[in-house]
């Protein structure tokens, strides 16, 4: 299984419904691993498992304002039609 760490720069939106897939219901500090860097400081990593990928994404506040921005997107093409909230992902997939 290949494993990869992912910031919020080089995530899109295949990554952010494989998040809200894996954690239907949000992700909280339990969720969260913290790792050591080279300098000695820690970082938060939301483990994200697919089929054949494990991404380790780092979290942190630009993380959280392009998954809040991406499900406004989503709330909004939900709005604007009778769109099945399924159809809507699959088509930004």
């Amino acid at each position: 299984m290949k494993r990869y760490i992912k910031d919020f720069t080089s995530i899109n939106e295949g990554h952010i419904l494989l998040i809200r897939k894996c954690y239907p219901n949000g992700f909280d500090e339990h969720d969260l691993v913290a790792l050591k860097s080279a300098n000695g400081g820690y970082s938060n990593y939301l483990e994200v498992k697919s089929d054949e990928v494990v991404y380790l994404v780092h979290v942190n506040h630009d993380l959280l304002e392009k998954i809040d921005n991406f499900e406004k997107l989503v709330d909004r093409r939900a709005a604007l039609g009778d769109e099945d909230i399924e159809q809507i992902f699959e088509d930004l997939a």
